[in-house]
């Protein structure tokens, strides 16, 4: 795990749009019927969370590896 990430609730909630959105884009493609309030705590109870080694790229940039 990066040690950069000390608190693991935080770095979700920074992300939480980006989160919701691909899963909502999964789950229903009329993104007029997606909730419209859309907050941490609907996260949770809705998505659980796990530490995982599995990568999911949710950044709208290309990925580059640093030389």
């Amino acid at each position: 795990m990066n040690e950069e990430i000390k608190d693991l609730d935080q770095w979700p909630r920074k992300k939480l749009d980006s989160f919701l959105i691909l899963e909502f884009e999964n789950w229903h493609s009329n993104k007029k019927e997606w909730p419209q309030k859309r907050n941490y705590k609907m996260f949770k109870e809705w998505f659980p969370t796990d530490i995982s080694t599995f990568v999911y790229v949710i950044e709208k940039k290309p990925i580059s590896k640093a030389p």
